[in-house]
């Protein structure tokens, strides 16, 4: 079976040049913070601070792993001419995937070609392994998920291992951390995207996510949908959260739909209520947006908020959709002069038949 895994960062190759390493001393760090700019930043050290450079207590302890499990299981030494990473990686189907990795689970989770053998061990290890390796990162996920490589084997063991048995990661997010920051980070948004695909399948992990949602926890939903990074988790909330939580996000944006259909972040957010929504809400909220003279025009001329003006044509009925197709022949003109434009004329057309 091939082995999917995602590409973490590698760091930057250009060589820093004596002013930038004095100007590095002095403790700038990267303008990146967690979220917001806190005197306790998530996220402010580059990609280089986590494993650019596997330590040697691991490529060492990794060489003899593969010494002992060749000679265990009488197979011959990997022959490829890679580095330890990708030898270990060839021995994966071969040998126990818990005997290769167990104990540094950590370190290979922060090393940059290290998270890649660990995220096809986890792969190939069954389910009770999974969860004995996965253990080695309890009380460890903020430094984790604050790394550009183990941040990755976060998202898999999500996909990978049952809810029940990840939760603490939630757990361990929400009792240490401004889950408002976690949002809008640039790691933090991609694990609530996968916790939010995978979580509401469980009960016990499902309900987690309400209760921090309807305290208050994950802050203002509306700042997120606007956000580069917080859009993303709305957007999943729409796509797979609950009703409930649908509804907290939609009624988020419909305090400025104007400018939700304009923002090329928000946008999107509404792209996916027109989308996920049972019917009936889809159909009122495109009533709300066609209320707003002219704005679905509007829509179809930016790229981003095409699919949500497609979508309301699809969806509306009736005088809702006498309304659209008014709006849609006052602004002709404008409208052929846009790709998108032109694709909503033709589905008004084909509508109006």
């Amino acid at each position: 079976m091939p082995h999917v895994f995602t590409q973490p960062c590698m760091g930057f190759q250009r060589p820093l040049q004596l002013s930038q390493l004095l100007h590095a001393t002095e403790g700038t760090r990267s303008s990146e913070s967690f979220g917001t700019r806190s005197s306790e930043s998530f996220g402010s050290r580059s990609c280089e601070s986590f494993g650019s450079r596997s330590s040697e207590s691991l490529l060492t302890t990794l060489e003899v792993r593969i010494t002992s499990l060749s000679r265990e299981f009488s197979i011959q030494p990997p022959q490829t001419t890679g580095d330890v990473f990708e030898r270990a990686t060839s021995m994966v189907e071969q040998v126990s995937p818990l005997s290769l990795v167990q104990g540094i689970v950590l370190s290979l989770a922060l090393d940059g070609k290290g998270c890649r053998l660990l995220q096809v061990v986890l792969e190939e290890a069954d389910s009770a392994s999974c969860k004995e390796l996965v253990s080695e990162l309890r009380g460890h996920v903020r430094e984790a998920l604050d790394s550009p490589h183990a941040n990755h084997v976060l998202q898999r063991v999500i996909e990978l291992v049952p809810p029940r048995s990840v939760q603490f990661i939630l757990d361990e997010l929400a009792s240490s951390w401004d889950m408002s920051a976690v949002v809008q980070h640039r790691f933090g948004c991609r694990l609530l995207e996968r916790m939010f695909e995978h979580f509401t399948a469980c009960p016990n992990a499902a309900s987690t996510l309400d209760f921090f949602l309807a305290n208050g926890a994950f802050g203002d939903l509306k700042g997120h949908c606007y956000h580069m990074f917080g859009t993303h988790v709305m957007q999943h909330m729409m796509e797979y959260g609950s009703y409930e939580q649908q509804l907290l996000v939609c009624n988020a944006l419909r305090s400025d739909l104007r400018k939700a259909a304009l923002d090329e972040f928000a946008v999107g957010v509404l792209d996916k209520a027109l989308t996920y929504l049972p019917l009936m809400d889809q159909q009122v909220l495109a009533q709300e947006l066609l209320q707003q003279q002219g704005l679905l025009p509007r829509m179809a001329m930016c790229w981003r908020g095409q699919p949500a003006a497609e979508r309301v044509i699809r969806i509306v009925e009736g005088t809702a959709l006498s309304d659209a197709l008014s709006q849609i022949g006052l602004h002709q003109q404008a409208l052929r002069r846009s790709k998108g434009g032109r694709t909503l004329l033709t589905m008004a057309n084909k509508r109006g038949q």
